[in-house]
């Protein structure tokens, strides 16, 4: 008898424990959440960003090799 008494005593112990764990994972869990979505915002904004950079109209017109010997041939 005194062994069961022992187990309900570990028992009622044990919710207290979990919660206190589980307070101290939410956290940690809360900060990656909001973390991960402002990495990810700032990812599309950096990307839309060089977009804007390398867009097709803003870059200086290269001359091909090809040219350059046209030229030096006529």
């Amino acid at each position: 008898m005194n062994n069961i008494n022992k187990n309900k005593l570990e028992l009622n112990s044990c919710p207290i424990n979990t919660q206190i764990g589980l307070s101290i994972a939410t956290s940690p869990f809360l900060f990656s959440f909001i973390a991960l979505e402002f990495l990810t915002h700032t990812l599309i904004e950096v990307g839309s960003s060089w977009e804007e950079v390398f867009r097709g109209d803003r870059l200086p017109e290269l001359s091909s090799p090809e040219d350059d010997t046209n030229n030096n041939i006529a």
